[in-house]
């Protein structure tokens, strides 16, 4: 706080005298540099904080806390913050201050609705108006910013607290919770203290949510004598604390539909589906009508129906398509959708039999499925679309993309999960009525006390709307991997399937409960005082092991024991085969230069070269062998096996013809009429290969992973049904599901490193659920994503913006986002047929006239001016075109006078 050294009266004039502090206020920051740093910002309110703590300490509430009102000094130690003004609020003269018969005083901008309204102030009336300030900091813009000062007031009155993330959904969700409650409009609903609204922001920097400490007590005091409040209080804080590191833990049967009571949170039923499904294999709802349960096992393509009374399957439904992920009961009927197909089927509820099946021609429908106000609900399409259930015909549209839908409370709500637009749509009126976006990726919604739950992956939090207008209320953190939701006795429900667990939330203080499971929970349903779910096998738990351990995640199901033949080699393999392969040559675990160059590996020396630049022979390692359970000998013979295996014309879809084509007596062996490659000779432990014609590049095609050696046990024609057999550094010790682990292989004998005494993979985990987890602690690495279908991993991602080399986190040392060159390229292909590009000077006028920046800003990439990658060694210096803008004065003369239109 700024000191006041001395007051008086000066001729005529009352005068208050200040100590000087070096510095600028924070409006005057805020006019500079525009919107600032996160961790920035949070140090900075964290002194703010202290100071109105230690005003309100002693009876002083300033009433007027604003940017104006705070400096900022620096000196060895860093940025120090003061508050100053104390007791001039009442006399601040700006446009922007208004001061009223009852006393209204304060910055509108900033003021709390009790001082509007002439009620009662306390310490609470400054910490509304430090959270303004904090989100004035942040989004760059003041939280009620509006044309009028009546409709800034009527704002602060009236309308919900905004949200961080529409303004910076480059910081983390868990921001919006500090706001909801910091402006909350009742004082009692706020931070007790500005301390704690400054804990709260340092704790949502990390993506955490800190419950106020006030909801602890008021539901303390609720049961509590008032003279025991305080001891209470205590122990309650105690208790919730070291309650929430306890789990129960629940014994859910895989492979069955498990009963849970939602009291005691014991299983008290399983009933099994009487055929496995097995790890990995994804099986997708549950649904309860009558006293029957339905559970979809997508995998098997099978609808079964479990007597709940009876404690047995009492109908097995074939389905006649692929099933989407979500069931619904109603009408007397189960329904079921085709995934992404067009298809949507029928089946009686009483009899077990498919009653109807409707057809959607030309389009797909979603997950999305729902029944109300006399219709089914399905997301079809790019839309959502009501329809009758008995002719299947669309009675009406809604131009809302979603997957998830739920009919509750008289209203339709639906999800997209890729930006978090929620919808809602009045069935009486047909019409959405409101819409709110939060951010993706959403799993799931459900409705019930009052809210709608809307759970989202990344940041492992549900965030809690109001059913009118779908303004955010709060969030909560939910455990990692919260893939479904479901409301019921004051509780949600929720399936943390990859963290094989359940939680569930109290309504009203939004407390956590966790429930380990030993099997991965996909479902989740609340009904009559029972939690129905279904449980998928989980992977057998690992023994432990001396030495480290790497766990890798991989949206794509790439990394199993397919990915481990060379058959199946494509560019997401390329890192799995690497360390599972030694080939003849290889590059070394070297940085810089020397890692991008081939060395001999199971050959002992680099080939031999004769014939004119055709011929490349090899001399085969003794001591080479397969990994366990083979351990068979790698021979020269081996290599030319495996060649021929890989340019089989039996294995249609192998890569190898792509990179090598011009081999002797290839194309005779391609057409059939040979039964080996005549260019390919074995003499004892020498590999010759003689190629049609010289060509440089032909050892590095040659140690491609596509080339990489099989044991005899593993079929000329055909894929491996098994994870065989490899003779890197590493080897397939085990797939479970979407697990692969890879321990080391103790028949290598070639000079790569193996640090890590065991690789896990868990491959087609989706990339918002792999930084869940990641965040939860559960993966160590996440490759690029190679799905494509999310924009985390982009340069300009949420990703980098949130933990990338420039990020609050990376200053503080937790970096977690990092780029690498990668030898590949995005480039636009000029079409030399026409006219307009024969000429090579319009070619180069447009590789002046082109935004390189903007080009790549449209793909996530970096700038370049080149076919060949900057990753690619001997890439030259330099550039040939400019970078950062268009060179138009170079680009028109080129071009010359003469208009022309091309079309990108």
């Amino acid at each position: 706080i700024v000191a006041t050294v001395a007051s008086g009266e000066h001729e005529g004039l009352l005068f208050l005298a200040m100590a000087y502090i070096d510095g600028v206020d924070l409006r005057e920051l805020l006019r500079r540099e525009g919107r600032l740093e996160a961790r920035r910002t949070v140090d900075l309110i964290a002194q703010v904080a202290d100071a109105l703590d230690a005003a309100h300490a002693v009876g002083l509430v300033h009433r007027d806390v604003k940017p104006g009102n705070i400096l900022v000094g620096s000196n060895g130690d860093g940025e120090h913050a003061y508050v100053c003004d104390f007791g001039l609020a009442r006399h601040v003269s700006s446009v922007s201050s208004l001061t009223g018969e009852r006393g209204f005083v304060g910055t509108i901008d900033y003021v709390p609705p009790e001082q509007i309204e002439g009620g009662t102030i306390d310490g609470r009336a400054d910490e509304y108006s430090l959270g303004c300030v904090l989100f004035e900091c942040l989004a760059g813009e003041r939280p009620f910013d509006r044309e009028s000062e009546l409709s800034v007031v009527f704002a602060h009155l009236n309308e919900p607290p905004p949200r961080l993330s529409e303004a910076r959904p480059d910081l983390p969700a868990a921001f919006d919770a500090v706001f909801a409650t910091a402006l909350a409009k009742s004082p009692d609903d706020r931070y007790s203290t500005c301390g704690e609204l400054a804990r709260a922001a340092r704790a949502a920097l990390q993506g955490k949510t800190l419950r106020p400490r006030r909801i602890l007590r008021r539901l303390l005091v609720a049961g509590a004598v008032a003279l025991a409040a305080t001891g209470a209080a205590i122990g309650a804080v105690i208790a919730a604390e070291s309650g929430h590191a306890k789990r129960q833990t629940l014994s859910l049967r895989p492979n069955a539909l498990n009963l849970i009571d939602a009291r005691t949170r014991r299983v008290v039923e399983r009933v099994g589906f009487g055929m496995p499904v097995n790890v990995g294999d994804t099986w997708s709802d549950v649904a309860v009508s009558g006293h029957s349960g339905w559970a979809l096992l997508g995998a098997r393509q099978r609808l079964l129906r479990i007597g709940l009374a009876t404690k047995e399957v009492t109908r097995v439904v074939k389905l006649p398509f692929s099933p989407g992920s979500r069931l619904l009961t109603a009408a007397g009927s189960v329904w079921v959708t085709q995934d992404l197909g067009p298809g949507l089927l029928r089946v009686d509820e009483r009899t077990g039999k498919i009653a109807r099946r409707f057809t959607f021609k030309g389009e797909a429908i979603g997950a999305g499925l729902a029944y109300g106000a006399g219709s089914l609900w399905l997301t079809l399409g790019s839309g959502v679309a009501r329809v009758d259930p008995e002719s299947g015909r669309v009675l009406h549209r809604f131009p809302t993309g979603s997957r998830w839908l739920v009919f509750a409370d008289g209203a339709v709500w639906a999800v997209r999960p890729e930006n978090g637009l929620v919808t809602k749509i009045d069935p009486v009126e047909n019409r959405i009525t409101a819409q709110t976006k939060l951010h993706g990726w959403a799993s799931d919604v459900a409705v019930g006390g009052g809210f709608v739950w809307v759970s989202v992956i990344p940041d492992s939090v549900v965030f809690r709307l109001n059913e009118d207008d779908l303004s955010v209320q709060g969030s909560s953190a939910t455990g990692p991997d919260p893939e479904r939701l479901s409301f019921g006795g004051g509780k949600l429900w929720i399936a943390n399937t990859a963290a094989s667990s359940l939680s569930l939330l109290d309504q009203v203080s939004g407390a956590r409960q966790g429930l380990a499971a030993r099997a991965e929970p996909t479902a989740v349903l609340y009904r009559d005082g029972l939690v129905v779910t279904g449980a998928a096998p989980a992977p057998s738990p690992l023994p432990p092991i001396r030495g480290e351990e790497l766990r890798i995640s991989t949206p794509t199901e790439d990394a199993n024991y397919g990915s481990i033949d060379p058959l199946n080699f494509a560019f997401p393999d390329e890192q799995f085969l690497y360390a599972t392969c030694a080939n003849l040559l290889n590059y070394p675990d070297s940085a810089g230069p020397d890692g991008a160059r081939l060395r001999p590996e199971i050959a002992a020396a680099m080939p031999t070269v004769t014939r004119g630049g055709r011929t490349y022979t090899f001399r085969i390692r003794p001591g080479f062998r397969f990994s366990p359970p083979s351990n068979e000998a790698v021979t020269a013979e081996t290599f030319r096996r495996s060649i021929e295996r890989e340019l089989s014309p039996h294995n249609r879809f192998s890569p190898g013809p792509q990179f090598i084509s011009d081999i002797v007596g290839e194309s005779a062996y391609q057409r059939g009429v040979a039964a080996h490659i005549s260019g390919i000779a074995v003499r004892g432990n020498t590999l010759s290969i003689t190629l049609v014609k010289p060509a440089g590049d032909f050892v590095t095609r040659i140690s491609m992973p596509a080339f990489c050696p099989v044991p005899r046990s593993i079929p000329a024609k055909g894929y491996a049904t098994a994870p065989p057999a490899s003779t890197g550094p590493y080897y397939v010790s085990s797939v479970q599901g979407g697990r692969t682990v890879l321990l080391r292989n103790p028949n290598y004998r070639g000079s790569r490193p193996r640090r890590a005494a065991r690789i896990v993979y868990t491959n087609d985990v989706a990339t918002p659920t792999a930084v869940s987890l990641a965040n939860a602690g559960a993966i160590d690495l996440l490759p690029q994503d190679f799905d494509n279908t999310t924009s985390f991993f982009d340069p300009g991602g949420v990703l980098g913006d949130r933990s990338g080399a420039g990020s609050a986190a990376a200053r503080a040392g937790g970096q977690q986002y990092f780029l690498y060159p990668a030898p590949l390229l995005d480039y636009i292909v000029f079409n030399t047929n026409r006219p307009l590009f024969r000429r090579v000077r319009l070619r180069r006028a447009v590789n002046y006239a082109i935004d390189r920046r903007a080009l790549a800003a449209a793909f996530g990439d970096a700038s370049a001016d080149r076919i060949v990658p900057p990753a690619v060694p001997g890439f030259p210096a330099g550039r040939v075109y400019p970078l950062n803008r268009p060179d138009l004065v170079t680009a028109r003369r080129l071009a010359g006078r003469v208009s022309r239109h091309a079309v990108l």
